[in-house]
């Protein structure tokens, strides 16, 4: 056998081995291939499922939204109206509690007068403080009220 020969018989060998690790190489590989599509076929049977529970869910949500947002509103307006008759209760009921009030005590003044009865709200002030009706004068009420601005109350 010649040098030549040899040489290619063992290049040829080496090409036999080398083939071999490549297909060896090859078929590993398929296998993790086949094993990676595996897990990616049960990943997707999985996945899909829950996405769409999640879709779901989310449709859920938008739709709870909506309907919070609604009451929020619907609240809001109960809320001005209820504010807004209270306000109109009010202002409708006070002024005539008020008058009536006065004319009640009008009355009573008037029928102490009547029967002869001193006035308890000018009971106890000397009777040159009253004027002819039995109350203090508008000079006497006033300065009564004015004394104690003099003396460091409201300007």
């Amino acid at each position: 056998m010649s040098a030549a020969e040899v040489v290619t018989v063992a290049a040829a060998g080496t090409l036999v081995v080398l083939s071999v690790a490549v297909l060896a190489s090859l078929v590993s590989l398929r296998r993790a291939l086949a094993d990676a599509r595996r897990a990616v076929e049960h990943l997707h049977d999985r996945a899909v499922p829950a996405l769409d529970d999640m879709r779901r869910a989310v449709r859920r949500a938008e739709r709870d939204v909506g309907r919070l947002d609604d009451l929020i509103t619907t609240a809001d307006s109960i809320g001005r109206t209820a504010d807004a008759a209270s306000r109109l209760a009010y202002e409708s009921v006070s002024n005539p509690v008020i008058k009536a009030l006065a004319f009640g005590a009008g009355t009573r003044r008037a029928a102490r007068r009547l029967r002869g009865v001193d006035d308890p709200s000018t009971a106890g002030e000397p009777e040159a403080n009253r004027n002819g009706n039995g109350r203090r004068g508008r000079e006497e009420h006033r300065g009564r009220r004015g004394a104690g601005r003099a003396a460091g109350g409201r300007s």
